[in-house]
């Protein structure tokens, strides 16, 4: 049977201006929630729109992201290409991975003038700091960021994977990483950023081979 495995957001059928619908902004703690608008830019990986947050936050650690839900994704591989501009020190923009249930996401913040990748946990409105790796970024102003939830050899203790402009990080310390149910865009702070190309595709050959998983 046919199964839905795929989805793709290019932005470029969106109205400039407009949000897109299919995605609610959110915030962290007591910041007013932002607007997410499509915009054009002629130097986008897909032209030729954008996707670019509008409302920012000073306070630290603040956060403000766009979200959609998606069904039976339960080992997604999230992938997203982002551009910069204006200094990002201590701050970021990346990925947002959302755990079954309304409380709980996974950010996935790149820095790149600093070229650190720092994991964060959202639980109860509370932001936590998991980890942080050092990478290896492309010499050009858009950056590839993905993220996976992943089980190796099928054993069902999955956990979250990064890989920045094709460099593999090492995963959140997490002992287990949750199902996840709801994808989207995050920056931190001040940042000023640009996204373009959403995908999220299901790993099916990462799901154990029982549930639960035998061994």
């Amino acid at each position: 049977p046919k199964q839905d495995l795929f989805r793709v957001w290019d932005f470029d059928r969106n109205v400039p201006g407009k949000s897109p619908e299919e995605f609610t902004p959110q915030a962290t703690g007591s910041t007013p929630v932002g607007e997410w608008e499509i915009a054009g830019d002629a130097s986008a990986p897909s032209q030729p729109n954008v996707l670019v947050p509008v409302g920012t936050c000073g306070s630290d650690p603040c956060f403000h992201f766009v979200t959609t839900r998606l069904q039976n994704f339960s080992y997604p591989d999230v992938a997203v290409q982002v551009m910069f501009s204006g200094e990002t020190a201590g701050q970021g923009a990346g990925l947002v991975l959302g755990a079954q249930g309304p409380s709980t996401a996974y950010f996935v913040v790149l820095n790149p003038i600093e070229a650190i990748v720092k994991f964060y946990r959202l639980k109860d409105k509370q932001v936590t700091l998991l980890s942080s790796e050092r990478v290896r970024l492309w010499n050009k102003p858009w950056h590839s960021l993905r993220a996976q939830r992943v089980n190796f050899l099928h054993v069902n203790r999955p956990k979250l994977a990064v890989y920045v402009d094709g460099f593999q990080v090492a995963a959140t310390p997490e002992d287990v990483m949750p199902a996840i149910d709801r994808f989207g865009l995050v920056v931190q702070g001040e940042t000023k950023a640009k996204f373009d190309s959403l995908h999220v595709l299901d790993l099916v050959t990462n799901r154990p081979m029982s549930d639960p998983a035998a061994y």
